[in-house]
């Protein structure tokens, strides 16, 4: 309870806050998704009625015993406290498995059956290793086959506190998400078998971590649960022992939580058999922590059958840590017959070694070839084993405009190619040959005899033989890094594919990252170098150097160095440093111009392009930004059928182009036939340009401007150049909260409809209870952008109600499966028409924001439900008349009939029977209307006598509480005993009392509201 109020009158007591009324709209019915709880009662419909336990009926043998205990339809929970009580661990066997198939889940995966489906944990889903008799090995609890399953919501419990090692065979691909996996263990408890950790068996099938669930550890050694240093294992297979080996394909992603092993096949627990797969095995960790990554199996015990992987065993590092992998690919416990690919894409790894400290017998034959990539492990970190094993890099090539190497290290980069090309010099019949010339030797050739932007080398010659083309090349389809050596220098006599002088167009590849040194520009001394993207491309760790010339003549020597990226996603990550130098003067000064980035290409040169393109920017300055191409053709442009994602978070940008730039006269328009989408989180923009109207752009889809951070100078319709163009009122301009003045939006956007969005979420559902206590419910919808937020631990709710305002961290579990955080406000009657406020701070960032009263929703609850309006009258009457008692308002328009003759029921009823002992002595009742109402009983009690059965005590005494007594059994009588004494009492024998007072008017217009609220919530209830 936030707070309570209180006033006397004569003899009695009257604590006046809360009441309320619970109406709830229905939403509608999902399919395939079930409510369990532990302490379930209900079919699962809903989170109202969770499903629970089931019943046992089933003969059971303990250990080797011929001890046989029979359980006929006992509770559920009966026959876990007896197995506590009774059966040493690991030892007890069903006959007929009824006490797996009790479990709520259990129960759940079998309705959901071969269609899958949901799972919502309502509070928690406890798996007790007393759970888990499927077979005859104490802790395998396997579940029922199914089609794929997410379980999502509440706490997913995997206790080992009082008994161990449970482990849950799945049936079917399985989904954790918007969930807490808890393991409870208790290191007091004799015996390894207690503090050992839980286990998930894949069984085959794929198991999924989602990145918004969080897994928590507590040892409840001391008695109650403090920080635990214990969390679950993963494996691809099983136990084994227990079943043959599994033809699959399993896939294992994990994107949170801290986990001890995960492993990519399973534990051999048996002499003859393993716990091998038939099949590829695969492990994702982006995001979670892990202790050790066991490529094929656990280290097994002596005489223990090995556990292998008949295929290839994959293993991908893309972020969060992992302190070690064991890669035991070779003969003895372990065998991997395919190869195994230890691909390191980001986060970090301890060590790679080839075979565990158990597996001394292990050696690694030649074929079998260990990958790694990026740069995220240093190789002193790989154990000396793995020198037989061709340890390699690939898709890494490291190169420098003077490279002489192959490109395989920092030592050997790779450089510029060789010649052998014709070349026609402009519009001249003038035909030169290279033959196996030095690529350096034609380019100095070129800048001295060559005019801008007229020579066409017939076979592509000299693009091939620059460095980036060439490792590009070498990465071909599957895409790598490159890493630079000092420089890589794009020169503008570089870019000759194709006959427009500055265009130099990559080859086609897989992503690629571009890492390390300066990626140089150079418009020093010619001019118009465009770089046409041939795949996915990052920028990361590295400087982007523009270099030009602002003395040389004309303007071609000045513009801006441009990528485009044709069609395919660039990201320039937020470690990359980009700068600008002017040689005007003769050595390089600050310079003022920056680069240019665009979704397509210069067209003239290419027809449209089909793609959906993302830009995203982090880091840096930048000119122009744009969501389509470049026209400078009068026949064709550079438009995109797709869809345009621009992201800015971090850089700085002196214009956002949505479709195209100003074309010049008569040249063709460039245009997305798709939806635009830009979204600032931080950084700067000055100004945005949609240009989506008619005339030179057209954007057949809308265009989304969203927001969220950074600051932007101004939002226009039309460009300068493009003075035709108007705003058709179909198109749909959004911008989101607080980060824009209005005055800075152009007028032409009134005719597109600027609206605004919430790029972090929005209050969805505002709710309320109108039968229990005052509440109000506000459902804040949040975003995958603010749930990654929440998965760091970044954001906050923050409630305010009047004068009072309260901050609460919002965590995943807080997140249900539509993306709601429930938000409730606890009201006193006084409080009804007090505003109510919530906003979210995501990562320091504030939400907009929402304001609302009780009596807001009570009312709409009124209008749109009419059967609601008797109870919605008397709620807010009742609030009313509470501020009139407590000094918060001076007077009221509400009338409260009174209801003397109806409380007169209730003079009698009310009673006390005095106990033989003189231990506890009744002095009076009062009734306490907080959060839910309540009746307390204070009592004088003697010296000696015990106090620890009292609820609490004030300065009226030790009281005992009847608590949350609804409004519909306001006149139920209530039997209380103290010792020997019993009161019987109800709501309304207090409520009779004060309406018999002289005076204390508005004291009695409070419990004449009482009555009629108890009458009003009767007909519904």
């Amino acid at each position: 309870m936030r707070k309570f109020m209180k006033f006397l009158v004569p003899a009695l007591l009257l604590v006046a806050v809360i009441v309320s009324c619970t109406v709830m709209f229905a939403s509608a019915n999902e399919t395939n998704v079930i409510y369990v709880s532990s302490t379930g009662t209900g079919d699962g419909s809903s989170a109202q009625s969770p499903l629970g336990p089931g019943t046992v009926t089933d003969t059971v043998t303990n250990g080797s015993t011929t001890t046989r205990t029979t359980f006929e339809n006992a509770a559920y929970a009966d026959v876990i406290a007896w197995m506590k009580e009774n059966v040493s661990v690991g030892k007890m066997v069903f006959a007929n498995n009824a006490l797996a198939k009790a479990h709520p889940l259990y129960r759940a995966l079998e309705q959901l059956g071969a269609e899958g489906g949901r799972i919502v944990i309502v509070d928690e889903l406890v798996i007790d290793a007393a759970d888990a008799f499927e077979r005859k090995y104490a802790g395998d609890f396997k579940l029922p086959e199914t089609g794929a399953v997410t379980i999502t919501g509440g706490t997913f419990v995997l206790d080992h506190s009082v008994w161990d090692s449970t482990s849950l065979w799945l049936g079917g691909d399985t989904t954790f998400d918007a969930t807490t996996i808890e393991f409870r263990y208790n290191s007091n408890n004799s015996g390894e078998q207690y503090v050992t950790n839980f286990s998930f068996y894949a069984n085959g099938n794929n198991i999924t971590v989602e990145d918004d669930v969080n897994v928590t550890s507590y040892n409840y050694a001391s008695g109650s649960p403090v920080a635990g240093t214990r969390y679950p294992n993963i494996f691809a297979t099983t136990r084994n022992g227990l079943d043959a080996e599994l033809e699959a394909d399993p896939v294992i992603t994990v994107k949170a939580g801290s986990w001890r092993y995960i492993v990519g096949a399973g534990h051999s627990v048996s002499t003859s058999k393993s716990a091998s797969l038939i099949g590829n095995s695969t492990i994702v960790i982006d995001g979670a922590n892990v202790e050790k990554i066991k490529a094929t199996g656990v280290s097994p015990k002596a005489n223990r059958q090995y556990s292998y992987v008949e295929g290839d065993v994959s293993i991908t590092v893309k972020s969060g840590s992992v302190d070690e992998i064991i890669a035991i690919t070779g003969a003895g416990y372990y065998d991997s017959i395919g190869n195994l690919a230890i691909n390191l894409q980001g986060g970090t790894v301890g060590k790679i070694t080839y075979k565990s400290t158990r597996n001394t017998s292990a050696e690694a034959p030649a074929s079998k070839v260990i990958y790694y990539k990026d740069g995220t492990i240093d190789l002193a970190k790989i154990a000396a084993e793995f020198t037989a094993n061709e340890i390699i890099e690939t898709g890494v090539i490291y190169v420098s405009s003077t490279g002489t190497g192959d490109g395989s290290s920092a030592e050997s980069p790779l450089g510029p190619g060789t010649v052998t090309d014709t070349v026609t010099n402009g519009s001249t019949t003038i035909r030169t040959t290279f033959e196996n010339a030095a690529y350096a030797d034609v380019i100095a050739w070129m800048k001295e005899n060559v005019s801008v932007g007229k020579m066409v080398f017939a076979n592509n010659a000299l693009a091939k033989a620059h460095p980036l083309y060439r490792a590009l090349e070498q990465l071909g389809a599957e895409g790598g890094k490159i890493v630079i050596v000092d420089e890589l220098v794009i020169d503008a006599a570089d870019a000759f594919e194709r006959k427009y002088a500055g265009d130099f167009k990559l080859p086609e590849t897989g992503a690629v990252k571009i890492t390390g040194g300066t990626f140089v520009l150079d418009h020093s001394v010619w001019d118009s170098t465009s770089l046409w993207l041939g795949g996915d491309t990052t920028f990361d760790a590295t400087t982007i150097e523009f270099r030009y010339n602002s003395n040389n003549s004309g303007e071609q020597y000045v513009t801006n160095f441009s990528f485009y990226a044709n069609g395919n996603n660039i990201t320039v990550e937020d470690d990359v440093n980009v700068t600008s130098y002017n040689y005007a003067s003769g050595s390089p000064v600050a310079g003022t111009r920056y680069p240019n980035i665009f979704a397509t290409t210069r067209n003239g040169l290419d027809a449209e392009l089909e793609a959906d393109p993302v830009i995203t920017v982090k880091a840096g300055s930048w000119r122009y930004i744009v969501g389509a191409g470049h026209s400078v053709s009068t026949s064709k442009s550079a438009s995109l059928i797709g869809n345009s994602t621009i992201v800015i978070d971090g850089a700085n940008v002196e214009k956002i182009k949505a479709t195209g730039v100003s074309p010049k006269a008569n040249r063709q328009y460039s245009y997305v036939e798709g939806d635009v989408s830009i979204t600032v989180k931080s950084g700067s923009v000055d100004e945005i340009i949609a240009i989506t109207g008619a005339g030179y752009y057209d954007s057949i889809g809308n265009l989304a401007i969203n927001l969220q951070g950074g600051t932007v100078g101004k939002i226009t319709y039309k460009s300068t150049r493009n003075t035709s163009a108007e705003a058709p009122a179909s198109k749909v301009v959004y911008y989101a909260y607080g980060t824009i003045d209005p005055a800075k939006i152009d007028a032409e956007f009134t005719a597109n409809e600027v609206v605004e969005i919430f790029p972090y979420g929005e209050v969805d559902v505002v709710s309320g209870t109108l039968e229990n206590n005052v509440i109000l419910n506000i459902d804040y919808k949040v975003t995958d952008l603010t749930k990654s937020a929440i998965a760091a631990g970044k954001v906050k709710y923050v409630l305010t109600i009047g004068d009072e305002t309260y901050e609460t961290v919002v965590t995943a579990a807080m997140v249900d499966a539509n993306n709601i955080v429930k938000i409730s406000a606890e009201l006193f009657a006084t409080e009804m028409t007090t505003d109510v406020s919530v906003k979210l701070v995501v990562d320091g960032v504030e939400t907009r924001t929402y304001t609302t009263t009780f009596e807001a929703y009570a009312e709409q609850m009124a209008t749109e439900n009419p059967e609601y309006a008797d109870i919605a009258e008397a709620v807010l009457n009742y609030g009313e008349l509470s501020q009139l008692h407590f000094g918060k308002i001076d007077s009221t328009t509400v009338v409260q009939a009174e209801r003397k003759n109806e409380l007169a029921t209730y003079a009698t009823g009310a009673s006390v029977v005095p106990g033989a002992s003189a231990d506890y002595t009744y002095k009076y009742s009062t009734i306490v209307l907080f959060d839910k109402v309540a009746i307390r009983h204070y009592f004088t009690v003697a010296d000696g006598a015990d106090t620890t059965i009292f609820d609490g005590q004030n300065h009226l005494g030790y009281y005992v509480e009847e608590a949350d007594i609804l409004p519909q059994d306001f006149d139920k009588t209530i039997v209380t005993t103290v010792g020997d004494v019993t009161v019987n009492y109800s709501v309304f024998n207090y409520a009779y009392t004060v309406s018999q007072q002289t005076g204390y008017e508005t004291a009695k217009n409070v419990v004449y509201a009482l009555y009629d609220y108890f009458t009003a919530a009767s007909a519904i209830a």
